[in-house]
């Protein structure tokens, strides 16, 4: 008959052939069994290698008490024992058994040195006790890896990221930040978590500055990352000056500075960047730009990564917290340049040195000098460089040692500087040389405009002001200038 096994089945002790299946009901058992459908029954002795049966089917060995359960497969093999009798192990207490056939499995915060090691795993009667203990504070670097525990942090002094990592918000005496760095990709500049990852609830940055209370520092957390896009990019910065001549190109790096700038609810931070770099206060709202306003055209102008409402950061504490480089094309528009190892967060570009564009801050086109009524003398070979301190002390070195265009007009002669001077002991210290007429020169750098002016001889071969028609072809002029930069 189809669907037996050797057309018999055993139960009970008791041996059913086909033949004996006039019963509809054995029949269908028989089936049911031939289907693939567990059993229950019994069997003198251990099924083991006897008794056929199907994964889940169960057998008690009624000469030993004992119940089995079949495992694996449809032979007759793949029988195991049903243990009643497990127990577990923790740290103390031995092997426990469970009661009603349950274990009790419980979490403790234990205090610290309870127990020989953090965590213990301790047991009686049926329940294992998992002790964690507290943390505690060792008195030198050599503490005990037992003495590590739980702990909590003061959100004041202390923030945990995402990955359990704790960061020191040790700054919050001193004006600074904690978890910030700066990438540039694709045309988008980004200020984000040190290491690069979003900043996120869980992940948050830190910056400690100045309140709107004098003598007083805030530390507001930043939550999330802030850009501005260039013109690599949906440029959003293009149309701020920041002090340049609208419309000429340059190829020369310019510095900037990034700005963290507190609202005046002083719970934001928005970072901006400025072409100065010793802003304490922000500059008044017609000076500051966005996204969505491009009127930061002064040089001391700040250019905010958000389209926020500028009113209410107007006048308010910024800190200044790294530098970077960009140029500008002759649409206005800006272009980040490639990040070194002098740019990024706390990099405030001290020592670092640059040229003067030509045709920039009221120089003739393509040259150093500003025409003035006349014609600017020039040495086109040669360029201004200079450095800016983070205190706002710009310093440059002049170096034409042989004019190749020659000055025209009977008009004070005026070389260009790379910002606009602040007023106060600035000055140009030099030597010009017209052949036989060599003379220590002394020029003043006006307050309020980027020019060396009234440049004097300081021989009595030609004493007087330095005019355009001065500087023949050949001239000479070298010297050093030292200004402090205008920031309001």
């Amino acid at each position: 008959m189809s669907g037996f096994k050797n057309e018999i089945l055993r139960a009970n002790g008791i041996v059913l052939s086909a033949a004996d299946a006039a019963d509809q009901r054995i029949t269908n058992l028989l089936q049911n069994l031939e289907a693939g459908s567990t059993m229950i029954t019994n069997f003198n002795g251990n099924p083991e290698g006897s008794l056929q049966g199907n994964v889940g089917s169960l057998c008690l060995d009624r000469a030993n008490g004992i119940l089995y359960i079949k495992v694996t497969g449809t032979g007759n093999t793949g029988w195991e024992v049903v243990t009643s009798n497990l127990t577990i192990t923790g740290d103390t207490g031995g092997a426990l058994s469970p009661t009603a056939g349950n274990w009790n499995i419980l979490g403790e915060v234990v205090a610290n040195g309870t127990n020989a090691k953090p965590v213990s795993v301790d047991g009686a009667v049926s329940t294992e006790t998992i002790n964690v203990q507290l943390a505690t504070a060792l008195t030198a670097d050599a503490g005990d890896t037992n003495d590590v525990g739980l702990s909590s942090y003061y959100d004041q002094s202390f923030a945990v990221n995402s990955n359990g990592l704790v960061y020191s918000k040790a700054n919050q005496t001193v004006p600074g930040v904690v978890n910030l760095g700066i990438s540039y990709s694709a045309g988008t500049f980004t200020v984000h978590g040190q290491d690069g990852t979003a900043l996120s609830a869980t992940n948050p940055a830190y910056v400690t500055l100045q309140s709107t209370t004098p003598g007083q520092l805030v530390t507001i957390p930043v939550t999330a990352n802030q850009s501005f896009e260039d013109a690599a990019g949906t440029s959003n910065i293009i149309g701020n000056l920041f002090g340049l001549t609208s419309g000429v190109a340059v190829t020369n790096n310019i510095p900037f500075w990034l700005y963290a700038c507190l609202n005046s609810a002083e719970d934001t931070i928005t970072f901006g960047i400025s072409r100065v770099p010793h802003l304490n206060i922000s500059p008044l709202a017609a000076n500051i730009g966005t996204p969505a306003s491009a009127i930061a055209d002064v040089q001391f102008g700040l250019f905010l990564f958000n389209s926020v409402t500028v009113a209410d950061y107007a006048s308010n504490p910024v800190l200044n917290i790294g530098g970077f480089t960009m140029r500008m094309s002759a649409s206005d528009d800006w272009t980040v340049q490639t990040l070194t190892s002098s740019h990024g967060i706390g990099k405030l570009l001290d020592g670092e040195f640059y040229s003067i564009p030509r045709g920039q801050y009221g120089a003739a086109s393509g040259k150093l000098f500003a025409n003035n009524g006349g014609t600017a003398p020039d040495d086109a070979s040669q360029n201004i460089v200079y450095t800016v301190s983070r205190g706002g002390i710009c310093t440059g070195f002049v170096s034409f040692p042989s004019i190749d265009v020659a000055g025209v007009g009977a008009v004070t002669a005026q070389m260009v500087l790379p910002y606009v001077s602040g007023g106060g002991g600035d000055g140009f210290f030099g030597e010009f040389n017209a052949g036989a007429n060599q003379a220590l020169v002394i020029g003043a750098v006006t307050p309020s405009s980027s020019f060396v002016t009234a440049l004097k001889f300081t021989s009595s071969v030609a004493n007087g002001t330095l005019q355009n028609v001065n500087f023949g072809l050949g001239i000479i002029l070298a010297g050093q200038f030292n200004f402090t930069i205008q920031k309001a």
